[in-house]
C-alpha cells in the first residue's frame, strides 16, 4: 500500500477509534447495540472472547463513539505496569485516554479508586461526562502481578463496583486550590467494563467473595456469522474516502461465496461452532489481499472502480496460500538472515506442540536455545505474528493466533523434506566413494618399496570419505525424522486442517 494512506481492512491489527475505522467496521452492529444496552443498564459488565475474535476492534470502532453519544466518556486502560502496579497503570492510562478524546480532565484524589472517581471530573465543553472505566486485557492482572497486588487491587475495585466507600478514610478532602470538600457516601457516577480472554474468565471467580456480582453481567463475543461476515467482507470495499489507498471496488458474488465457504470450514477441532461461524482474523487477512489485488487493477485502469472475479481469487488452495503468506511475509521483515532462520525454528519447533497447539516460551530461554534477539521478538509482536505476555517471572511469547499453526507447520514440512533429500544424497555419494576407494585399494598391486605413498593416500582418502559419508548419512537420518514429525504434526496434530 502507498505510504501515508489507510487500508480498508486492517488485517491482523485491530480497528481504531476514529471516523474512518467506524465507516469500515462492519458486521458487528448487533453485538455493538447489545453491549451498549448492557453497559447502560448495569454498573459492571464483563466482555470475554477467544483470541482473535475482535474484542479490541469492538471497543474501539464499535462502542466508543456510541458511549460518547450517550454522554459518557470511555476510558480504555490496562493494568500492565509491573513497576508501578495496577492502580498507577489505571491513573496513567486515564490521562492518555482523556487527551486522545480531547476531554478536559480534572484528576481525582488517589487515596483509593473510590475516592479518585468520586473527585475526578471529565468535561467536554460545558458538559460533565460520566466515565466508563474499560479495563482492557484484564488477564494481565493475573499474569503480571503477585497475589498480594491482585488482592489489594480487587479490594479497591470491590468498593468501586459495589458503590461502598472504603473504611477508615477521611470524609473530607483538600483540593488543589486549598479548599476542603465534603465527600458524601453516595457512590461515584461510573460504569465499569472488564475485557479479557475467554480462558481467563474462571479466574474472576476467585474474586466472587469480594465482588459477588462480578460474573452476573457477561457478554461473550462470538465469531462472525455468515451474513455478518459477508457485510464485513463486502461493505468496506464500497466506502469512498480520500485517505484510502484504493477507490471503491466490487467483489463478484461467486468469489464472495467461495471465500465464505472456505472460511466456514476452518476451525479448531475442539471448539464447538456452527457451520456458519467465521473467524475475523482469517477474514481480515483475505480481505487485505483482495484490497492489494484491487489496487493493482486500479493502477492499470487509471484508478477506476474494478470488480474482483472468482478467477482472481482462486480456489481453496489459493485462499490457503493467502493465510500462509502472512507468516512468510512477517518473517521476511526481519533484516538478518540468521535471525530469520532462528525465527522459523522458534515458530515451528518451540511454539507449536506435537499435538498442534500453541506453546509459550520465555524470552531468555528463546535467546539461549534458539538465538532470537529481544529486538526481533519485539518486531514480531509489532507485526502481530507473536503475542507477548509479561509476568513477574519474565516475558513469554506465543503465536498470535491459532490460524498460524498450519501455515507454519507446512513451511517447515518442505524445509525438512529438502534437507532430508540433500543429506541422504550426499551421504550415499560419500559412502559410494568410500566403497570405490576400498575396492580400488583391494585390487591395487601392493609393493612396499614403490607404492607406500600411494597406499597411504588411498587409506587416508578412504577414511575421510567414510567419515564424510557417515556424517552426511547421520544428518540425513535426523532430517528424515524431523520431516516425518512435521508431516505427522501437520496432518494429524494441526487443528486447522480443512474439514
Amino acid at each position: 500500500m502507498n505510504a501515508g494512506v489507510r487500508n480498508r481492512y486492517p488485517g491482523a491489527h485491530p480497528f481504531e477509534d476514529d471516523d474512518l475505522s467506524r465507516k469500515l467496521f462492519r458486521g458487528r452492529e448487533q453485538e455493538t447495540s447489545s453491549l451498549i444496552r448492557q453497559i447502560l443498564a448495569n454498573r459492571l459488565v464483563v466482555l470475554y472472547a477467544r483470541s482473535g475474535i475482535g474484542k479490541t476492534s469492538l471497543l474501539n470502532a464499535g462502542i466508543a463513539e456510541n458511549l460518547r453519544a450517550e454522554g459518557l466518556v470511555p476510558l480504555a486502560v490496562r493494568v500492565n505496569d509491573i513497576a508501578l502496579g495496577p492502580l498507577e497503570s489505571i491513573y496513567n492510562g486515564i490521562i492518555i485516554a482523556s487527551a486522545k478524546q480531547q476531554i478536559e480532565y480534572i484528576p481525582g484524589d488517589k487515596l483509593s479508586l473510590w475516592y479518585f472517581f468520586k473527585t475526578a471530573e471529565f468535561w467536554k465543553e460545558d458538559v460533565l461526562l460520566t466515565p466508563v472505566l474499560i479495563l482492557d486485557q484484564f488477564e494481565e492482572l493475573f499474569t503480571l502481578h503477585s497475589e498480594d497486588q491482585r488482592g489489594a487491587f480487587i479490594d479497591q475495585l470491590s468498593n468501586l463496583v459495589r458503590g461502598v466507600p472504603p473504611s477508615k478514610q477521611p470524609s473530607e478532602i483538600v483540593n488543589r486550590d486549598g479548599w476542603s470538600a465534603l465527600i458524601t457516601k453516595r457512590p461515584p457516577q461510573l460504569k465499569i467494563l472488564i475485557s479479557l480472554r475467554e480462558e481467563f474468565l474462571p479466574y474472576l471467580e476467585e474474586f466472587s467473595d469480594r465482588i459477588p456480582e462480578i460474573l452476573d453481567q457477561r457478554f461473550r463475543l462470538q465469531p462472525l456469522r455468515r451474513d455478518a461476515a459477508s457485510r464485513a467482507l463486502e461493505e468496506p470495499a464500497k466506502v469512498e474516502d480520500a485517505s484510502l489507498a484504493t477507490r471503491p471496488f466490487e467483489l463478484e458474488s461467486r468469489g464472495k461465496n467461495e471465500i465464505l465457504n472456505f472460511l466456514a470450514h476452518r476451525a479448531p477441532s475442539e471448539i464447538k461452532k456452527l457451520p456458519t461461524d467465521i473467524e475475523p482474523f482469517q477474514l481480515q487477512l483475505i480481505c487485505q489481499h483482495l484490497e492489494e489485488v484491487a489496487e493493482i487493477k486500479q493502477r492499470r485502469n487509471g484508478r477506476n472502480s474494478v470488480t474482483i472475479t472468482v478467477d482472481e481469487i482462486g480456489d481453496w488452495s489459493s485462499l490457503q496460500k493467502i493465510l500462509e503468506k502472512f507468516y512468510a511475509t512477517q518473517v521476511k521483515t526481519i533484516p538478518s538472515f540468521r535471525q530469520r532462520w532462528a525465527v522459523r525454528r522458534l515458530c515451528t519447533e518451540f511454539l507449536v506442540s506435537p499435538e498442534g497447539r500453541r506453546l509459550k516460551m520465555e524470552a531468555s530461554e528463546i535467546k539461549r536455545r534458539v538465538g532470537v534477539h529481544a529486538a526481533t521478538l519485539k518486531a514480531l509482536v509489532d507485526h502481530r505474528l507473536l503475542r507477548a505476555d509479561q509476568t513477574p517471572e519474565g516475558t513469554y511469547y506465543e503465536l498470535s493466533h491459532d490460524s498460524l499453526i498450519k501455515p507454519i507447520l507446512a513451511s517447515k514440512y518442505w524445509s525438512f523434506l529438502w534437507r532430508t533429500a540433500a543429506s541422504l544424497v550426499s551421504g550415499i555419494l560419500s559412502l559410494f566413494f568410500a566403497l570405490a576407494l576400498t575396492i580400488a585399494l583391494l585390487f591395487m598391486p601392493f609393493s612396499p618399496e614403490s607404492h607406500t605413498d600411494d597406499t597411504m593416500v588411498f587409506v587416508i582418502s578412504l577414511l575421510v570419505a567414510g567419515l564424510l559419508g557417515l556424517m552426511f548419512w547421520s544428518v540425513g537420518v535426523r532430517s528424515f525424522r524431523k520431516f516425518n514429525e512435521m508431516r505427522r504434526r501437520s496432518a494429524q496434530g494441526s487443528r486447522w486442517t480443512l474439514k
